[in-house]
């Protein structure tokens, strides 16, 4: 069972990380470890056959995920104040008369799902903290993007 830190790089700290990419840089992935580090993002369909997926933890795993930006109607981002971004979101999408689409928790800051057109309510939580977007008009061919924004997440993390 993978684990996911709840906020991106929190344990690591970002200088870590980027001596760590550069290192990768330098000297060349070896095939089997370039399949691991991108292998944790899944692809996915709700109940109604609607593709979405989420991950973004590092710069393979993102850059894989933007790639396929283009199959997908909707993208959401997590962020706390400082600008970090957040794992382990708790997403629901519901149409405007409550049916869900998708309940799920997100592997990564990014979240894409494709849906038909028309106009949905977008739930969010994080660390007990709901963000909504009501109201949100998908239309068909063009890429709705939304950052949602925690901003005394950092707060109460710090705290633990």
């Amino acid at each position: 069972m993978k684990t996911r830190l709840r906020r991106v790089g929190e344990a690591i700290g970002a200088p870590i990380i980027l001596g760590a990419a550069f290192l990768l840089v330098a000297t060349g992935p070896r095939p089997a470890m370039a399949k691991n580090l991108s292998a944790g993002i899944d692809f996915e369909k709700t109940t109604q056959g609607y593709p979405y997926t989420s991950g973004g933890v590092g710069i393979e795993e993102r850059d894989r995920i933007l790639k396929q930006a283009h199959h997908y109607d909707l993208e959401l981002s997590f962020a706390d104040k400082a600008g970090h971004y957040l794992s382990d979101v708790n997403v629901t999408i519901a149409e405007p008369n409550g049916n869900p689409i998708i309940t799920t928790r997100t592997d990564g800051p990014l979240f894409f799902i494709e849906l038909p057109d028309g106009q949905y309510d977008v739930k969010a939580t994080f660390d007990h903290q709901t963000e909504e977007i009501k109201n949100l008009l998908i239309t068909k061919g063009r890429l709705m993007t939304r950052l949602l924004h925690w901003n005394d997440s950092e707060q109460r993390i710090s705290q633990r």
